[in-house]
């Protein structure tokens, strides 16, 4: 019988301990997939289900409630206190949940709490006397122990999961005290109990290993060991080599939770003020940051920012940084002319102004007309926000001018003819309103199709091979409307992919969008630039969207982007969505540090989020700023 349960015993401790390691491993996974993205707050309920499956299989194995409940709290504490819970009374409503729930589970299946039966039973005996000298001498032995033991298991834990974890030895040394405070905490009451010196030995042995103390001691060193040495995720994305890092500026701080300390001052971070408790705060840092772009899982880069803050200064910096030290050309879309003194730095690069240069939106490409026809008036009525039977005319106005041409979409042999342009379907809708019985329906479109019908759409007189041999800029401002720079620019990223897909492009490129605002309307740009972020990777593509109007941001941008950067923002609809998107998880005080920050953050100044890297940044490009600044790259 003693045998039997001294094995029960050691399969209860074994079980503890993996469903410990699951249980934080699962809790950490959350934590680090929210401060990724938005998608936490879909997981909020299977977070809560864990939580509670896992209190009472921990009760299960502790026999007793209390003991479960210790554990899971344990665990919570060092995970996810800080990131999923809002208040106290959310903490408290979870505490009940846990309690009953498990009660329920004991009552159903008689099992029997061995903490509650001691306390009942009246089986705790706590000697009244002590023999002074042999406790003493008993904390000496275990002190001594301790000290010996504590660090080896320590080093041991570490080593086991050291390439997870990309943890220094030099710092878990500085962690290693606090498991000594607890440790001895959870062994004192032990003590008063042991009479011979060898059990003085075993417990402070065991109690570094126990169920206790094993994963949420370590997890606690971890979360310690981010707090000492919140530089060792930024050294990551570092390349061995310096010279070939792509250089965004100086980081000046890092957001951290934990006892506020070394504050950063660049803005007021009014809402730590007199707070004792752990919070969100950040931490002066000082640090290149350079980045190796083969250490993040795409080139696509989201800049947000008001106007004059310094988004397009950046951009300048990312693409002549990627050109010169890596060979990645560029094409940018300039709205105002403002990219053009990038030529005083490289030589060989094509100026094109779009307005003298012809594109042509009913070329086919790698689509059927029918298809084609579909995407063209999709785009029309989302630029001229039309409504669907107007759209579903145009459709038919191109589909019919196809045919007048001599292009039918069941003809595959057909489709290589030469494709009518913007002024052909217009032509073809002016017959129409001869016809009475059309006259009506076709009249809504003409004033539409009207504008569209430009010189910039007559054919395709743009050299798709000079711009795309060299690092290019296609300057947008001689367009005579904003309805002509969306076309523009959704004709020439359609044949872009076309291009990509039948491989056609050799090298990398970074397609610049600035102002992307103005180039896209919000519904049909989550086609095209869901298309063309989500499927551009593989092709040695990049995008950097630049924006001063974050709420119009299509999501697959904010989704699909390994970098997130954000400069100045003061509306306050656009200050809320930002401030979310960087924070992944609603958690105030974290939310209030952000919010401020991009309030409050100076000009040439912004945060930054990357993909692989948990802390949110604070970088200055002033120092490089002031050599482009000094050298006309405005």
């Amino acid at each position: 019988m003693v045998l039997i349960n001294s094995k029960l015993s050691i399969l209860r401790f074994t079980l503890q301990i993996l469903f410990n390691f699951t249980f934080y491993t699962l809790l950490l996974k959350h934590n680090l997939d929210s401060l990724q993205d938005l998608s936490f707050y879909f997981k909020l309920p299977s977070i809560l289900i864990i939580i509670v499956l896992f209190h009472i299989l921990s009760s299960i194995l502790l026999n007793s409630i209390i003991l479960g409940f210790i554990n899971t709290i344990l665990i919570l504490n060092v995970s996810l206190s800080k990131l999923l819970f809002i208040n106290r009374m959310e903490v408290f409503i979870l505490f009940i949940i846990l309690i009953f729930s498990t009660i329920i589970v004991f009552k159903i299946f008689s099992i029997n709490d061995i903490v509650l039966n001691t306390i009942r039973d009246q089986r705790l005996v706590i000697k009244k006397t002590f023999n002074y000298i042999t406790v003493i001498r008993n904390y000496t032995l275990f002190f001594a122990s301790l000290s010996l033991t504590l660090p080896l298991i320590t080093l041991l834990y570490t080593y086991i999961l050291l390439d997870l974890l990309n943890i220094d030895y030099s710092v878990v040394y500085r962690s290693i005290l606090f498991y000594l405070y607890v440790n001895i905490a959870i062994s004192l009451i032990t003590l008063f109990f042991i009479n011979n010196y060898t059990s003085v030995f075993k417990t402070s042995l065991l109690s570094t290993a126990s169920i206790w103390s094993l994963i949420p001691l370590l997890a606690c060193s971890i979360t310690i060991i981010n707090e000492i040495d919140s530089t060792k995720s930024i050294e990551f994305l570092k390349p061995r080599n310096p010279d070939k890092g792509i250089l965004l500026g100086s980081v000046k701080a890092v957001l951290k939770y934990g006892t506020p300390r070394r504050l950063y001052n660049g803005f007021d971070q009014e809402w730590i003020r007199n707070v004792k408790r752990k919070t969100w705060f950040w931490l002066e840092h000082n640090d290149l940051l350079l980045i190796d772009p083969g250490k993040i899982p795409n080139r696509h880069i989201v800049i947000m920012g008001s106007s004059g803050s310094g988004k397009s200064l950046l951009a300048k910096n990312i693409i002549l940084e990627l050109y010169v030290k890596h060979g990645v050309k560029f094409i940018v879309f300039d709205p105002h002319n403002e990219y053009y003194i990038i030529k005083k730095y490289i030589n060989d690069i094509e100026i094109v102004d779009a307005s003298t240069l012809s594109l042509n939106p009913l070329e086919i490409g790698r689509s059927n007309p029918r298809e084609r026809a579909h995407q063209l008036s999709n785009a029309i009525m989302s630029i001229f926000k039309l409504g669907h039977l107007q759209r579903q005319t145009i459709e038919e106005l191109i589909l019919k001018t196809y045919e007048y041409f001599g292009i039918f979409p069941d003809s595959p042999s057909s489709w290589s003819n030469k494709p009518p342009t913007l002024r052909d379907v217009l032509e073809t809708c002016r017959k129409t309103l001869s016809e009475p019985e059309l006259r009506e329906v076709y009249s809504r479109v003409y004033p539409y199709l009207k504008v569209l019908a430009d010189n910039v759409f007559a054919g395709t007189s743009l050299s798709f091979s000079r711009v795309f041999d060299k690092p290019s800029i296609i300057v947008l401002s001689n367009l005579k409307s904003d309805y002509i720079k969306l076309l523009y620019v959704d004709t020439f990223l359609h044949r872009l992919m076309n291009m990509m897909y039948r491989r056609e492009l050799k090298g990398e490129y970074m397609i610049v969008l600035d102002e992307a605002y103005t180039l896209f309307t919000r519904d049909y740009s989550r086609q095209i630039m869901s298309k063309l972020l989500v499927e551009s990777r593989k092709y040695g593509i990049g995008v950097v969207y630049i924006t001063q109007y974050a709420l119009a941001t299509p999501q697959p941008v904010i989704e699909n982007a390994s970098i997130k950067i954000a400069f100045n923002i003061s509306e306050p609809r656009n200050l809320d969505y930002v401030s979310k998107i960087f924070s992944g998880v609603y958690h105030s005080d974290r939310l209030n540090a952000i919010k401020s920050a991009l309030k409050s953050i100076k000009s040439l100044n912004y945060l930054i989020s990357i993909s692989g890297l948990n802390d949110i940044l604070v970088v200055s490009e002033e120092e490089f700023a002031k050599y482009l600044l000094e050298n006309g790259l405005r």
